[in-house]
């Protein structure tokens, strides 16, 4: 019920921004003596992910538009303070009865927060984790402290990117990319300096979501 609470609370907080599902209401009920929460909110499209399984790989031109059409909404999402922490093509969703690439809206805040201290949180999908986030979970079980930033989100995005324009790849193959390691050959130099800039290890030398913007 907590968890629902909050990201019923991010999702109105984030109301206003047109790549975002829209919040519609918080519905709570009682059964049995347990509380329960509904979000109710706008009915979408298909996911990117579906748009894979069915189509296969996206050009670069098609990725191009649809990576700036989300780098503009984390854009407004982090200037108000919120990171999704969950990032991945299942997330994003076409608008209903809409066909064009670039009309999509970002979906399920779940483990988003607002909350610096959120930040410390082992939370996401285990396949597609920024490599800091992996590294809460190894330095918490060595009494460590570790934490990340807004640029999981930017990890997320990259990751996006990469599977856009590759289609489907096996999990082993993303331990790869957090290891620093990319296939060559799979896209122009142009894409892969891009991606290769948003899925930097190090979270500090990833690239902006004003670079991404600037991107030819």
């Amino acid at each position: 019920m907590r968890n629902a609470e909050n990201e019923a609370r991010l999702m109105s907080k984030l109301c206003v921004c047109p790549g975002v599902v829209a919040f519609e209401d918080f519905v709570r009920e009682r059964e049995a003596g347990r509380c329960y929460g509904t979000i109710v909110m706008e009915l979408c499209g298909p996911s990117l992910a579906k748009r894979l399984i069915q189509g296969g790989a996206m050009t670069e031109e098609e990725v191009a538009k649809t990576i700036k059409t989300l780098a503009e909404t984390f854009k407004w999402m982090h200037l108000r303070g919120v990171v999704h922490c969950d990032l991945k093509h299942h997330n994003i969703f076409q608008r209903l009865n809409t066909t064009a690439v670039d009309e999509l809206v970002i979906g399920d805040f779940g483990t988003a927060s607002d909350k610096q201290w959120d930040m410390q949180q082992y939370c996401g999908t285990a396949k597609y984790m920024a490599p800091e986030v992996v590294a809460v979970k190894n330095d918490g079980a060595r009494g460590r402290r570790a934490s990340y930033t807004a640029a999981v989100d930017m990890w997320g995005l990259g990751v996006i990117v990469y599977k856009l324009l590759s289609g489907y790849r096996s999990r082993v193959e993303f331990d790869f990319l957090r290891a620093g390691a990319f296939p060559s050959d799979l896209v122009s130099c142009e894409a892969e300096d891009l991606i290769q800039g948003m899925l930097a290890v190090e979270q500090s030398k990833r690239v902006t979501l004003d670079a991404v913007l600037a991107h030819p």
